[in-house]
């Protein structure tokens, strides 16, 4: 059974590879790295509820979890899908009441590293460059959601749909072309919900597409037919 001291050097090892504490000092890891707590999320399970407290923020190490609101009728708006390497939550340790503004669910089975807000606190009074990589991190949140309103207000389902398939391709390091076949990273229903829009819509946009011989949909995968056409459409 490894030691106090090793799992502590193990965990410092982990958070050193994540941009926000990248750079920091060993004594500034290493106090992170005793307050930091590893949970293992099977898919599908909650972790926060909208209106409940934070009890603190999460790291993904693995896996992947999606933020997101529900309107009075029930329908789910995906607001972010976070991707191992990156943070949420971290905006709501500071607010005066510690009230979680989106829910966040396991979109795969996640290994996640949870700090507890209290004794987050105290290490971040300790540290002004840890202070500065919080700020960072939550200034890149606001520029993100500045960004997704203004693809909600402004772009059709189409637009927003051939914009997802761009980040895809250049996620993968694919020239966004003809030819060119991308695989879906999320379930269509969560697809569907990211966009914001439903499922049906979703289904009638792909086949709208299609049938215009635009791209070619097999299941995940979306092979481009007419790259051209379809970044018209961002236009």
């Amino acid at each position: 059974m490894p030691s106090s001291k090793q799992s502590t050097k193990e965990m410092e090892k982990s958070l050193a590879g994540f941009a926000m504490f990248r750079d920091l000092g060993n004594p500034e890891l290493t106090g992170l790295a005793t307050i930091a707590v590893r949970q293992e999320v099977p898919k599908g399970q909650n972790i926060l509820v909208e209106g409940d407290e934070a009890q603190g923020f999460y790291l993904v190490e693995r896996g992947r979890v999606k933020v997101y609101k529900v309107s009075p009728d029930g329908k789910e708006h995906i607001l972010h899908i976070i991707e191992a390497g990156f943070s949420f939550a971290e905006a709501c340790i500071f607010f005066e009441q510690g009230i979680c503004p989106a829910s966040a669910d396991a979109i795969e089975d996640s290994q996640l590293i949870f700090f507890p807000r209290g004794r987050f606190m105290e290490e971040l009074k300790r540290s002004i460059t840890l202070a500065m990589r919080m700020l960072g991190s939550m200034a890149g949140w606001v520029r993100l959601m500045a960004e997704e309103v203004a693809g909600l207000s402004l772009s059709t389902v189409e637009g927003r749909l051939v914009s997802y398939l761009v980040v895809l391709a250049n996620r993968s390091q694919t020239p966004f072309s003809d030819g060119v076949t991308v695989t879906l990273d999320v379930e269509k229903g969560v697809l569907a919900a990211r966009l914001g829009t439903i499922p049906e819509t979703l289904s009638r946009t792909l086949k709208k597409l299609q049938d215009k011989d635009l791209l070619k949909v097999d299941r995940s995968h979306i092979t481009i037919l007419d790259s051209r056409g379809l970044l018209d459409m961002l236009q």
